[in-house]
């Protein structure tokens, strides 16, 4: 069990996540975008890559918590570009299922072997142990986060 403690404390902490989360965020996107890709589209993109059998703008919307009608218009965007196809639902006419193309994939392909090259050189500074370390820590946050949002109830101070 850890140790309370004080509100302010919290506070604070909780500032100083929130702008490493911003840099990393932004280091994410900064990288994405020498190649073009924002992280929205990269996400997407990725998204379709791990559901290469059967994707749908819906379940990629739901998925990664972006709008549905900002996955139509990057949909539109990968579709003029030749990186994606829409194709007929097999069993439902009004809905298209989402495939990368041959050039799509091989976009992915090589956007995702720059940012493991970036990322393992990255991580090589880092270590072993501490890498370890913050992956530890980085579950047991996301599950303390899960579980205060999962009892959040309202409203903790008056908007």
């Amino acid at each position: 069990m850890h140790n309370e403690m004080k509100d302010e404390t919290v506070i604070q902490l909780a500032g100083e996540m929130k702008e490493v989360f911003h840099k990393l965020a932004r280091q994410v996107n900064l990288f994405l975008l020498k190649w073009g890709v924002p992280l929205n589209t990269y996400m997407l993109l990725d998204y379709l890559d791990c559901h290469r059998e059967h994707a749908e703008a819906a379940e990629a919307a739901d998925e990664l918590i972006i709008p549905r009608q900002t996955v139509t218009a990057l949909l539109d965007g990968l579709e003029k570009q030749g990186l994606i196809a829409r194709l007929p639902h097999p069993q439902d006419r009004r809905r298209k299922i989402i495939r990368l193309t041959r050039r799509g994939l091989d976009k992915v392909k090589r956007l995702k072997a720059e940012i493991y090259a970036v990322e393992t050189s990255a991580y090589k500074t880092v270590g072993e142990t501490d890498l370890r370390h913050l992956i530890r820590i980085m579950h047991q946050h996301t599950e303390a986060l899960q579980q205060a949002c999962d009892t959040y109830t309202g409203p903790i101070t008056p908007l």
